[in-house]
């Protein structure tokens, strides 16, 4: 079979698309060799969710909000393995700001 997005989908990727192109514009220069990349559906470059971050050690997630290790003091994880979703953009700026509070709550402790 052939998959195809519904309309609403496209409509979502298209208003996600435009603000990932604002944010980006506010931190670097887009005219410089940068171009976004489509893949097909389902494809992606970027593993996600292999440790999952939540609110609750209820045995779906790995490590809490801060990115702490359930039951431990000492155990902290940065990266995409965090996010508990994948997504239709490119997760750098999102696990960028994980990783910065995950930093945050390592320096407060």
């Amino acid at each position: 079979g052939t998959f195809q997005h519904s309309r609403g989908t496209r409509e979502r990727a298209a208003r996600g698309l435009a603000e990932h192109f604002r944010i980006a514009a506010e931190i670097g220069d887009l005219q410089h060799g940068w171009h976004p990349a489509f893949y097909k559906a389902g494809e992606s470059t970027h593993l996600m969710g292999t440790c999952r971050m939540g609110p609750a050690d209820d045995g779906t997630s790995v490590v809490d909000c801060s990115g702490r290790l359930w039951r431990y003091d000492n155990v902290f994880i940065a990266g995409n393995a965090v996010l508990a979703q994948p997504n239709a953009g490119n997760p750098t700026l999102t696990t960028i700001a994980a990783a910065l509070r995950t930093a945050d709550s390592i320096l407060r402790s």
